[in-house]
């Protein structure tokens, strides 16, 4: 008698959302990480009536939300899946993440669609609601192209503690990510075989934008399909997440994976 090959377990996906067009984006890149995800949207809404976008006459205000949130992941995906939840909260995302996320195998969040090197910086809201999560954080760049964790060939680990290692190798597993295919990377580094991080290295001690070029070069020899990093210590992590470094990453539309320490 033949041994029945065992099936993995579903991801169970939460996506905040905002009925943007990033939002949308996101959806469309959930349903294509995993097969059959579970997602789950949420949309939180201000607790005031009277700071609130929208309106839904004589209907009350979270059956008109949750009916929105239907009609916008209908927009958004070519096959509406029959695993998708939704949620509709009053108050701050990062507060239901908080509450919440310990459910869930990922948050999915995308980047806005233009960049800028003013707004390359991530907002203070998603680096907030990456802080309070209790699973690991994907974001996302805009694009139309999907985005699977078996296609990654090319994965850095920017280590910032030494404790990481082993919760980086954890998660991944869990998100059938090969451990493997990690190179790690540091900024303490002197030694390098990648130009691309030793220009971006250099970049963030000196800010000479001569260097830039040369990392615009190396990149093109260098493409990295994924970064990895993990929310430690809360105050190293955040100013980390808002260097130079971080909006070069972004400027390249490379996705960033956040593990949580916690």
């Amino acid at each position: 008698m033949k041994k029945q090959k065992r099936q993995s377990p579903t991801k169970r996906i939460l996506v905040p959302i905002s009925f943007s067009k990033a939002s949308k984006n996101s959806i469309s890149l959930a349903t294509s990480l995993f097969k059959e995800p579970e997602l789950t949207l949420l949309h939180t809404y201000p607790v005031q009536e009277y700071n609130r976008k929208y309106h839904f006459g004589k209907e009350k205000y979270t059956v008109g939300m949750h009916k929105k949130i239907l009609k916008f992941y209908y927009h958004s995906v070519e096959k509406p899946n029959n695993k998708t939840s939704f949620l509709a909260f009053p108050g701050p995302t990062s507060y239901f993440v908080d509450k919440i996320s310990k459910r869930y195998d990922l948050i999915v969040m995308s980047r806005k669609k233009h960049y800028t090197k003013k707004y390359g910086y991530f907002s203070d809201k998603k680096l907030y609601i990456i802080t309070k999560a209790h699973c690991p954080v994907l974001i996302m760049p805009f694009t139309d192209v999907s985005f699977n964790f078996n296609k990654c060939k090319h994965i850095w680990h920017i280590k910032l503690k030494e404790t990481e290692l082993e919760i980086v190798a954890k998660g991944c597993r869990k998100l059938k990510i090969n451990p493997k295919k990690i190179e790690v990377k540091s900024l303490q580094q002197t030694n390098f075989l990648s130009a691309f991080w030793q220009n971006l290295v250099k970049y963030r001690n000196s800010h000479d934008k001569g260097l830039l070029k040369k990392i615009d070069e190396a990149h093109e020899l260098e493409p990295i399909d994924l970064i990895v990093l993990v929310d430690n210590d809360a105050s190293v992590f955040t100013s980390f997440f808002k260097s130079e470094v971080i909006r070069l990453f972004c400027k390249y539309d490379i996705p960033i994976l956040v593990f949580p320490a916690k």
